[in-house]
C-alpha cells in the first residue's frame, strides 16, 4: 500500500514537473514560483477569455469604429493643416508689415507711402 502511494505521488510530481516545465517554456517564456500556480493559470485563463471576447465580436462593429476613428483622424488632419496654414499666413503677414516699417524707418517711403501700403496689406489679409 506504501508503495502504491509513493508511486502515485511520483506519478503526480511528474505531471506537476511537466506542467510547471510546458508553461514555463511556452506560456510565460520565464522561470515562475511554482506557488503561484494557481495564479498564472487564472491570469492566462482570464487572458484567453478577454481574447476570446474580442474575437467573437461582430465585424461590422469593429468596421464601424475604425470607419469612425479614421473620419476623426482626418478632421483633426484637416484642423491642423488650417491651424498651420493660419500660422504662415500671420508669419507672412508680420513679415510684409516689418519689411514696410523698416523701409519708413530708413526714409525709404514717406509716413503716407506707409500708410497706403499697410492699408492694402492688411486688406489683403483680412
Amino acid at each position: 500500500m506504501l508503495t502504491t502511494q509513493v508511486d502515485s505521488l511520483s506519478k503526480e510530481r511528474a505531471l506537476y514537473y511537466g506542467l510547471y516545465e510546458v508553461i514555463k517554456e511556452k506560456v510565460l517564456l520565464t522561470d515562475f514560483d511554482p506557488a503561484r500556480f494557481d495564479k498564472i493559470v487564472d491570469s492566462v485563463r482570464s487572458s484567453r477569455d478577454s481574447a476570446t471576447l474580442l474575437a467573437g465580436a461582430p465585424v461590422s462593429r469593429l468596421r464601424d469604429s475604425l470607419s469612425t476613428m479614421n473620419s476623426q483622424n482626418m478632421q483633426l488632419k484637416e484642423k491642423v493643416d488650417s491651424l498651420s496654414l493660419i500660422t504662415a499666413d500671420k508669419s507672412k503677414l508680420m513679415n510684409e508689415l516689418k519689411d514696410l516699417k523698416s523701409l519708413l524707418d530708413a526714409k525709404i517711403i514717406t509716413q503716407m507711402e506707409y500708410d497706403e501700403k499697410k492699408r492694402l496689406v492688411m486688406s489683403k489679409w483680412q
